[in-house]
C-alpha cells in the first residue's frame, strides 16, 4: 500500500504529458520529390526512418516517465512496512507523547518510582528519534499549558525530566483526544501516540463519550503498573466538635483505608497541631478494610491552627497525610438587649463576670430603641433579654445580621408582647409563642423534660452520673411563669423540652446563622435559672455556638481545584495567599459590594494555606488529593474497549523491547529518494539516447 505525503502536488502529473504534446506538434507531414536515379537508396532510407522513429518513441517515454516520478519524488511517497526492518529505515514520524503524571504516579515498588520509570522509558523513544522526525510532550494530569511538536531531542528530554506528577487524577481519554487533535496538524505521514501509565481505573473515570475511531490515530499503552499493591490512606478528617475552646478537647474523626489485600496491624496513626504531635492512636485492618474512629484534640492556644494526621511511610505516599485546621476563638462580641439595665444583668455576669477585656467573651448592652443605631456587623451574637416589642426596623436588622452569620437569643419575660413576637417568629417559620402561664400563685413549677444530648450546646456539659450517656444528671431550674411554644413543626430544633413536652430551647437556622428561642426570660421572678449550675455554661456554649455558624465551615479544597471564597475586604488591600512552607501565591480579587472574591485557579500541593489581609492572618484553608486516586486499582479491559473501541488500541509492558513497539507501530517508508534515483537513471538514459539520435537524424539527412 502506498500514500502521499503531499497529495496536493499529485495534481502536476498532467506536466508528464509535455513531452507528447510537443512531440505531436513538431511532427511534419512527409513531402514526396521524385528523383529516378536515386531509387536504389530507398530502400536503406526506410530502414533509417523506422530506427529514427523508434528512438524517437523511446524518448517521448522517457522524457514522460522522468516528469512522472519527478512529480511522484515530491508528493512523498510512502510504502506500507513490512515485518521486517529496522527503526532507522522507517519514514519521518510525529509522535505524542502521553505521560500519566497523576498522584498514583508516584508509588514507589521494588523496581522504584512508577513516574520515574516512566521518563526514563519517554526518554528511550525520544533517543529513536532520527532527522525529521518530532515529539510532543503531553502531561495526562494539569496539561492547560502545552509546548508544541518540537525536532530538539535534547530539549524534549529536559522537559521530561522537568515534568512532575501532581496531586491530581489523570484524564488518559481526554489527553488521546488531544493528542488526536495536535496530530492532526502534523507535518509527518507516521502519527503515533504513546501513553505511559499505571493503567488505573481512577484515570478513566470521567470519560462519557465513545474514542472509537477507526481513521484516527491508535493509541500505544506501555502499562506501568504494580500488581502487589501496599497501600493504607487517609480518606477523611472530620472536625466534630462544633464548638471550640482554648485548653478543651475536641473530638476529630479520622477515616482510614486499607486499599491492599494484605492485613495491616498496628498501625501508628498521629494528629498534629500547630507543628506538634498531639495525639496517637493504632489502628488495625484487614485486607481491603477500612475504619472509622475518633481521637481527642486540646489546642492550647486561640487564632487558626493549622493540623494534619499522618500515618507511617509506605509505598504510596501520596494519601498519607490529610490536612485540616480549626480556628479557636480570640474574641466573640456580644450585644445584650433589654428593656432595662436589670433585664441583662445575669447575662452578663455569666459571660463575662469581672468584665474583664482580655476575656474571649466581650458583652456591650444596649436597649431596643437604641439598637438601630449601632454598627450591629461588630458584633457576633445579640441576646434579647425581657424585650417588649421588636419594630419593624429590627426585623430588617436582624434579617440582615443573620443572613451573613450573625446568631440571635431571645429570652422573653413578663413584659413580652406575644402578638408582636410571633409577627416576627412567623417571618423565621419558628414556633409561635401562644400561651403566658403564670403558676406563681399555685407555687407550682415545670422542669426541664426530654433534652438532645447529642447536640453541641449540651454534648458534654452534663457528667452521666453512672448512668448510660442518654440520662445525665441534670439540676433542673424550676419555671413558674413561662410562655407555651408551639413547636414549628420540623423546621426548627428543639433542643431542651419542659415536662409539659412543649420547648424551652429551640434552634432555627435562618441564612448563615441561627435563632435560639427559650420558653421564659432569666429574671428570678420567672425560675431560678439564672442561679442555677446550668445557668452559665448554657449560655456561654450558646454564645459560642452561635459564633462557630459565623465562622462557617471550614474551607477544605481537592488539590487541582478553583479555590474560590468570599471575604470582607477590599480589592486595593494587600491580599495574599501563603502555603505550608511560606512561599506567597498571589490570588485574583474582584469585587462584590462591600465583599471581595478571592480566587486563586489551583491549589497543585496539598497542605495548610492561610490567607493574610494586609499581614494580618483572617483566614485558612487546607488542600487535599483526592480519596478517588488512592484507589490504585487497574481499569478493565471493557472500559477501555468502551472508550477505544475493541481494537482502537494496543498494550505492552513496560520491559517489551522499546524498537519492537516502535516498529510495530509506524506506518511505512519513505520512496521519495528511490523515486527521484530512477527519474535521474532515466534522464541519463534520455540523454544518451537523444544523443545518439541525433546522430541518426544528421546521418539520414545526408
Amino acid at each position: 500500500m502506498v500514500t502521499f505525503l503531499n497529495a496536493l502536488i499529485l495534481s502536476a502529473v498532467a506536466l508528464a504529458l509535455i513531452p507528447v504534446i510537443i512531440h505531436l506538434l513538431n511532427r511534419k507531414k512527409t513531402q514526396v520529390v521524385p528523383f529516378s536515379s536515386l531509387e536504389f537508396l530507398k530502400i536503406l532510407q526506410n530502414k533509417k526512418i523506422k530506427r529514427v522513429k523508434l528512438q524517437q518513441i523511446i524518448l517521448l517515454i522517457l522524457r514522460t516517465l522522468v516528469l512522472l516520478l519527478a512529480v511522484l519524488a515530491f508528493a512523498r511517497p510512502v510504502s506500507k512496512a513490512g515485518s521486517s526492518g529496522s527503526v532507522d529505515a522507517h519514514a519521518k514520524t510525529s509522535i505524542v507523547l502521553i505521560i500519566d503524571n497523576s498522584a498514583s504516579a508516584s508509588y514507589v515498588s521494588d523496581k522504584g518510582s512508577v513516574f520515574e520509570r516512566m521518563q526514563l522509558k519517554a526518554e528511550q523513544i525520544i533517543d529513536r528519534l532520527k532527522e525529521g522526525d518530532e515529539a510532543l510532550i503531553l502531561p495526562a494530569a494539569g496539561s492547560e499549558q502545552i509546548n508544541g511538536f518540537s525536532r530538539n531531542f535534547g530539549e524534549l528530554k529536559i522537559q521530561v525530566k522537568n515534568l512532575l506528577w501532581l496531586y491530581q487524577p489523570a484524564d488518559i481519554p481526554s489527553a488521546i483526544f488531544k493528542a488526536r487533535q495536535l496530530l492532526s496538524s502534523a507535518k509527518n505521514v507516521n502519527r503515533e501516540i504513546y501513553v505511559l501509565s499505571d493503567m488505573q481505573e481512577n484515570g478513566w473515570s470521567a470519560q462519557q463519550e465513545s474514542l472509537a475511531d477507526p481513521e484516527a490515530v491508535r493509541p500505544i499503552f506501555i502499562d506501568f503498573g504494580v500488581h502487589d499493591l501496599r497501600n493504607t490512606g487517609i480518606t477523611g478528617v472530620t472536625v466534630l466538635s462544633k464548638i471550640i475552646e482554648k485548653n478543651k478537647p475536641i473530638d476529630l474523626q479520622i477515616e482510614v483505608q486499607n486499599y491492599g489485600a494484605q492485613a495491616i496491624d498496628e498501625l501508628p496513626v498521629s494528629v498534629y497541631l500547630d507543628g506538634k504531635r498531639v495525639a496517637q492512636s493504632a489502628l488495625s485492618l484487614a485486607g481491603s478494610d477500612a475504619a472509622t474512629f475518633e481521637i481527642k484534640i486540646t489546642p492550647q492556644r486561640a487564632g487558626f491552627l493549622a493540623g494534619h494526621v499522618e500515618l507511617d511511610d509506605d509505598p504510596y505516599l501520596a494519601d498519607n497525610k490529610r490536612f485540616f485546621h480549626i480556628y479557636v476563638p480570640e474574641k466573640i462580641s456580644v450585644l445584650l438587649a433589654g428593656q432595662q439595665a436589670d433585664d441583662v444583668e445575669f447575662l452578663s455576669l455569666a459571660l463575662n463576670p469581672g468584665g474583664d477585656f482580655t476575656s474571649v467573651i466581650r458583652t456591650e448592652r444596649t436597649t431596643p430603641g437604641r439598637l438601630t443605631a449601632l454598627n450591629v456587623g461588630d458584633f457576633d451574637v445579640i441576646i434579647f433579654s425581657n424585650v417588649t416589642r421588636f419594630e419593624e426596623s429590627h426585623a430588617r436588622l436582624l434579617e440582615s445580621f443573620l443572613a451573613k452569620g450573625g446568631g440571635v437569643m431571645i429570652f422573653p419575660g413578663k413584659n413580652a408582647d406575644s402578638k408582636n413576637y410571633n409577627t416576627l417568629l412567623q417571618k423565621w417559620r419558628i414556633g409561635q409563642m401562644t400561651q403566658w402561664i403564670d403558676q406563681s400563685a399555685a407555687q407550682q413549677f415545670v422542669q426541664f423534660g426530654k433534652i438532645d444530648y447529642s447536640h453541641p450546646v449540651m454534648a458534654g456539659m452534663f457528667d452521666s452520673g453512672g448512668k448510660n450517656k442518654n440520662e445525665k444528671s441534670v439540676e433542673s431550674p424550676h419555671f413558674e411563669k413561662y410562655f407555651k411554644i408551639e413547636n414549628s413543626g420540623g423546621s426548627g430544633k428543639t433542643i431542651i423540652q419542659l415536662t409539659t413536652n412543649t420547648p424551652f430551647m429551640e434552634e432555627i437556622a435562618i441564612g448563615d446563622g441561627a435563632v435560639f428561642l427559650f420558653a421564659s426570660g432569666v429574671d428570678l421572678e420567672s425560675s431560678d435559672l439564672a442561679v442555677k449550675g446550668i445557668f452559665a455554661p448554657l449560655i456561654n456554649r450558646s454564645v459560642s455556638y452561635l459564633y462557630s455558624k459565623r465562622r462557617g465551615e471550614m474551607k477544605n479544597f481537592i488539590a487541582g481545584d478553583l479555590v474560590e471564597f468570599r471575604l470582607l475586604a477590599s480589592v486595593s488591600q494587600n491580599i495574599v495567599i501563603k502555603d505550608g512552607e511560606g512561599r506567597e501565591l498571589i490570588p485574583k480579587v474582584k469585587p462584590m459590594g462591600n465583599e471581595a472574591l478571592i480566587e486563586f485557579p489551583k491549589v497543585e500541593t496539598p497542605g495548610n494555606y492561610a490567607l493574610y489581609l494586609n499581614d494580618r492572618l483572617v483566614e485558612r484553608f487546607d488542600a487535599n488529593v483526592d480519596p478517588s486516586e488512592n484507589k490504585l486499582n487497574k481499569v478493565l479491559e471493557k472500559k477501555m474497549q468502551a472508550v477505544l473501541g475493541e481494537n482502537g488500541y494496543a498494550i505492552y509492558g513496560e520491559n517489551d523491547v522499546i524498537d519492537d513497539i516502535i516498529l510495530k507501530s509506524r506506518f511505512g517508508t519513505e520512496l521519495w529518494k528511490w523515486v527521484l534515483l530512477a527519474a535521474v537513471i532515466l534522464l541519463i538514459a534520455e540523454m544518451i539516447i537523444a544523443q545518439s539520435h541525433r546522430f541518426v537524424k544528421t546521418e539520414t539527412q545526408l
